[in-house]
């Protein structure tokens, strides 16, 4: 265990430091919106259970204060409360019932558009004992191979894609979907075409579409940090 305050996150990655955990990148967008420093640990799928043995922990987990947060939500709210005086993220009352409807409509059909697109492509980037534990773990849930759930994306992508005009309504107006300034919806979002643009080279946003201008702005904040990861486009 870590007993320094600076946090440490367990970060999904697969072969060539690909970080692509859609959950992950909302936190380190958002210990970087609070100019909070945050160690980065690249965790496979199967190592995931080392981080604390016993336990069902999941991505991301921070370790700070000697202590575990697991969940990007309660990280967020946790960077909220330990450094107030910081930009919200979340905020409270209205601010946080909104955000929390973008979590939850990105987590529901955004990201289901997404791993449908991208997820046989994300396997071949994963090491051989990972390959090994997606590949079943992911076909148990979907009831067919990873290559079948894949097959015809170019058939679905226009799906996704006006899944997404929410987004483009907003950032046609504002430059982030928190109006002048970046907000925790603005990272949870991006973290699920961060996702997809780190695995595959397959576009699921089109170059001029609102939404390609409006992650690439994000992706720039923070010194490139959205960038920093290899990825695609």
């Amino acid at each position: 265990m870590n007993d320094s305050s600076t946090a440490r996150m367990y970060d999904l990655c697969a072969t060539e430091d690909r970080r692509f955990s859609p959950f992950c990148w909302r936190t380190r967008l958002a210990f970087a919106h609070k100019g909070v420093p945050l160690e980065t640990i690249a965790t496979p799928f199967t190592a995931v259970p080392e981080i604390d043995p016993g336990t069902k922990r999941t991505v991301p987990t921070i370790e700070v204060d000697n202590s575990l947060i697991t969940d990007s939500w309660e990280i967020a709210k946790w960077l909220d409360t330990r450094y107030p005086d910081a930009p919200p993220l979340i905020g409270t009352g209205p601010q946080e019932s909104l955000t929390y409807f973008v979590q939850e409509f990105v987590n529901t059909t955004v990201h289901l558009g997404v791993v449908t697109t991208v997820i046989a492509d994300l396997h071949e980037h994963l090491e051989p004992a990972d390959q090994a534990y997606f590949r079943k773990s992911r076909e148990a849930r979907f009831k067919k191979s990873l290559e079948e759930i894949q097959a015809g994306r170019e058939d679905r992508i226009t799906d996704l894609r006006r899944s997404l005009h929410p987004v483009r309504a907003l950032v046609r107006e504002h430059e982030f979907l928190g109006g002048d300034a970046p907000c925790y919806a603005d990272y949870i979002v991006f973290g699920a075409l961060q996702w997809a643009r780190v695995t595959s080279d397959f576009p699921v946003t089109e170059p001029q579409d609102e939404v390609t201008i409006w992650r690439n702005r994000v992706a720039a904040l923070y010194n490139g940090l959205g960038d920093s990861a290899p990825h695609y486009y």
